[in-house]
């Protein structure tokens, strides 16, 4: 009874735009409580908690829940491709260039954009610049540099 009170009071107390879907499901509060038990039983707190997550996972409008999913699956999925190991006469370096970054350390290089061993490429290219170390660390590719040693 006192939360059907306070939920007709509240937009003269704190204003129309504080009346909003959860100030309305107060009054039902009681109600949930009885049908599902306990409240922190049913609360969406953990779920709440994620929508920073979640919203990050959406980069269009259209089909969020799908996109979402697409989103989860491809980290499950995020296992090495290629073992750069394999065979080694198999990595090929393309598309040579000479604007850098480079060691100043180093002489005798070549310096391309572009590797290819196996089946994976690694690009300095924004879209396929990333690798993952065996440690499990990440690092981003700024040059891909050969030595004529």
């Amino acid at each position: 009874m006192i939360l059907v009170k306070f939920v007709e009071q509240a937009p003269s107390l704190y204003g129309p735009e504080f009346v909003v879907y959860n100030t309305h499901s107060l009054i039902h509060v009681c109600d949930d409580a009885h049908t599902f038990g306990r409240l922190h039983d049913i609360n969406a707190f953990v779920y709440e908690s994620h929508m920073k997550q979640l919203k990050k996972l959406v980069r269009h409008p259209n089909n969020p829940l799908k996109q979402a999913v697409k989103r989860i699956l491809e980290r499950r999925n995020v296992e090495p491709r290629c073992d750069p190991c394999a065979n080694k006469n198999a990595i090929v370096c393309k598309q040579e260039h000479l604007s850098g970054p480079v060691c100043s350390e180093v002489s005798g290089m070549k310096q391309f954009t572009k590797l290819v061993f196996n089946e994976c490429k690694v690009t300095l290219s924004v879209n396929n610049n990333c690798v993952q170390f065996l440690s499990g660390c990440i690092g981003i590719v700024r040059n891909i540099v050969q030595t004529t040693e």
